[in-house]
């Protein structure tokens, strides 16, 4: 697995499935750091060239796990670039499936607030103190011990499992819940994500 994007540079190959010629253009993604916007743009324009007379067909390739928001807005480029028509010509490709480790992708897009049609509903808001922002943890999933220190995989209220994230227990406020999955995991080392 790469750091950071492998193309560079939009690129084509040409091959024939079942009798049919198959074109497949490459292109470096959307939201690449190390391009500028106009060569982003540059390599668009390119893909369109390339794919002559289609494009026929999207391949979206999304890293299992967080969503980032420049992700959530790829599929919503693309309709304002080929027209609303082509959600129905996309297809979304996960990669890094052994990040899921016992849930299904189906679990992980009906659970994922960024994957679901009319997703525009914001998260809800912090409560904002003088120490800081405080987020609802909804369910503690799994612990860990790391540098010695006890960690919960937590389940944020309002937010996809996109958002899970790794907090000490200092971190989770409401004592209930601790109580609540020590004694649902009382007999194991450590939990697994449910």
């Amino acid at each position: 697995m790469a750091p950071r994007t492998v193309t560079r540079e939009c690129s084509a190959a040409h091959t024939t499935v079942s009798g049919r010629p198959v074109t497949v253009v490459d292109t470096p993604g959307f939201f690449d750091t190390g391009l500028t916007q106009e060569e982003t743009m540059t390599n668009i324009m390119k893909s369109v060239s390339l794919s002559s007379p289609g494009p026929h067909a999207f391949l979206i390739l999304l890293r299992v796990g967080r969503f980032t928001c420049e992700e959530q807005q790829i599929p919503k480029m693309i309709e304002m670039m080929f027209g609303q028509e082509v959600s129905k010509y996309s297809i979304i490709l996960f990669s890094c499936g052994d990040l899921l480790e016992e849930q299904s992708v189906e679990k992980l897009i009906g659970e994922t607030r960024a994957l679901k049609p009319g997703h525009e509903e914001e998260p809800p808001p912090p409560l904002m103190l003088e120490e800081g922002s405080i987020y609802a943890v909804k369910e503690i999933l799994r612990s860990r011990r790391r540098g010695g220190q006890l960690e919960y995989l937590v389940d944020w209220e309002g937010y996809g499992p996109e958002e899970r994230s790794w907090v000490s227990r200092s971190d989770i406020l409401d004592p209930t819940l601790m109580e609540e999955f020590h004694s649902n995991h009382q007999n194991s080392g450590t939990s697994w994500m449910r």
